[in-house]
């Protein structure tokens, strides 16, 4: 959980080593009650937190919940500052700007037919093949149809998104003034946040389930969902039912059993290594999965250190 913590601060002073304008801002978050139901939901973990000395997690009086969140309809809630919040594309673009200057090579857009288990390992692609002493497999949600064997281990399933028109002024009458991520205490969260441009952006995981680990066409369209989630943000914040939405979108999610990403090496194949499982929880955990991924690639711990 520390280390969970640290990425965000990792994260952002990348960022302005490397110049990467990702609109990253460390507003915190906020794990909200919306009915009876969901009250309470979070003690175990506020318990554990304790237990291990993270005090970083703390109950709000409802009234303040309503009142960061920008909407009465969360009724309880616990905050963390220990968090943030930034525009993915960017990031990625940044990213990519970054890599390129290191000479790393990135091949875009050249799809993996398959691969060798043997040593070096071959990867086929439609224009040639690639041979190296090993081999990194972070397809997150595509892992299921590479690796037929995983596909009881994760279920596919969407995120789903809507992004409002801009309305600063509306958005400042909410209270909603920050970039706090909020989000419900579901399975399947409800989850929103506002824009540094005056919009709010509102989503939900458990819309469309892909039956036997297959990336969908719909997964690269407008959501099929934006009717319920324009709903959804509406009673969210009654004051912007006449805020047209803008867009909409969705994309495919690896959902393990436990929420959790999971690592290993290929039975027979100690030099593939893997790591998937996300379950559609943001851009810290993959900062904690390519530390992980490249610890085993080197065969060194965490720390740096030779593992034993």
């Amino acid at each position: 959980m520390k280390a969970s913590e640290a990425v965000v601060d990792h994260i952002a002073d990348f960022c302005r080593t490397h110049g990467i304008e990702a609109e990253l801002r460390q507003d915190g978050t906020l794990f909200t009650a919306t009915n009876a139901a969901q009250i309470g939901a979070l003690d175990p973990v506020m318990r554990a937190l304790e237990e291990h000395g993270i005090h970083s997690y703390r109950a709000l009086p409802p009234e303040e919940v309503a009142r960061r969140s920008g909407s009465a309809r969360n009724i309880a809630g616990v905050f963390s500052p220990a968090a943030a919040t930034v525009q993915p594309g960017k990031l990625v673009r940044g990213l990519r700007r970054v890599a390129l200057a290191m000479g790393i090579r990135i091949y875009e857009r050249t799809a993996m037919l398959d691969f060798t288990r043997g040593h070096p390992v071959v990867v086929r692609t439609p224009c040639g093949s690639i041979e190296a002493k090993k081999l990194v497999l972070a397809m997150n949600a595509w892992m299921a149809r590479a690796l037929p064997q995983f596909e009881r281990t994760i279920a596919i399933v969407s995120s789903d998104m809507v992004i409002t028109e801009k309305c600063p002024e509306l958005l400042r009458a909410t209270g909603l003034t920050d970039g706090v991520s909020v989000l419900d205490s579901r399975t399947f969260v409800y989850y929103y946040r506002s824009t540094v441009d005056g919009r709010v952006m509102l989503g939900k995981g458990g819309n469309t389930f892909a039956w036997g680990g297959r990336i969908l066409p719909v997964f690269d369209q407008r959501s099929p969902y934006e009717a319920e989630l324009a709903s959804a943000l509406r009673r969210f914040f009654p004051s912007l039912r006449d805020t047209p939405i803008t867009a909409s979108w969705n994309g495919p999610s690896d959902r393990s059993v436990t929420g959790f990403p999971f690592f290993g090496k290929l039975d027979g194949a100690p030099h593939i290594s893997y790591g998937f499982g996300y379950s559609g929880n943001g851009v810290g955990p993959s900062y904690m999965g390519g530390q992980i991924l490249s610890a085993m690639v080197l065969d060194r711990d965490n720390a740096g250190r030779a593992a034993r």
